[in-house]
């Protein structure tokens, strides 16, 4: 299961986002909580998070103090911001700190799931080798993602990125 981390100091907020996760994600997330940025940075230190799901306005360290940390550490996972605050100023500088996105509470669960769809899509494409290797109906990350697409012999495509004979009227060509 993928650690994934909610960060706000509403519990009710913390709480029902745990829910939203769960209920489209059954088996694909271990949820993490956390009150503040201080126990999401160790949170992430001791369970490899890899999505942060983060208030930007709490007491102890806010959610930019916790980017900005999880940057000198070197610490990889993606942040995306959830606040109540619709001022450009804090989307601007969430963004140029790192953040992935950031969403305005209430939160909409079609923009919620968007966004965890998101991170599982640039998951998958950094996961190492020997993970990738695994069936897609396998893999942790692919789970629940429809992927669509002609195959690579139906796209006219061999496994070396060559073309194959005869497809679309073409021979053997680099691409």
């Amino acid at each position: 299961m993928i650690p994934l981390l909610i960060v706000d100091d509403e519990s009710i907020i913390r709480e029902t986002i745990a829910a939203m996760v769960r209920r489209k994600y059954p088996e694909q997330f271990h949820i993490f909580l956390a009150s503040n940025g201080r126990e999401a940075l160790s949170l992430v230190t001791s369970e490899s998070v890899e999505l942060v799901l983060a208030d930007i306005k709490m007491p102890v360290m806010d959610g930019l103090q916790l980017l900005h940390c999880l940057h000198e550490q070197q610490l990889q996972c993606d942040v995306i911001f959830i606040s109540g605050f619709d001022d450009y100023s804090f989307v601007r500088e969430a963004m140029k700190s790192g953040a992935v996105d950031y969403l305005l509470k209430p939160i909409a669960e079609d923009e919620l799931y968007a966004q965890i769809d998101g991170f599982l899509k640039r998951a998958a494409l950094r996961v190492p080798i020997h993970t990738a290797r695994i069936r897609p109906e396998e893999n942790v990350y692919l789970q629940g993602l429809r992927i669509s697409g002609p195959s690579r012999k139906e796209a006219g495509l061999s496994n070396c990125g060559r073309r194959w004979p005869g497809a679309a009227g073409q021979g053997f060509s680099s691409l």
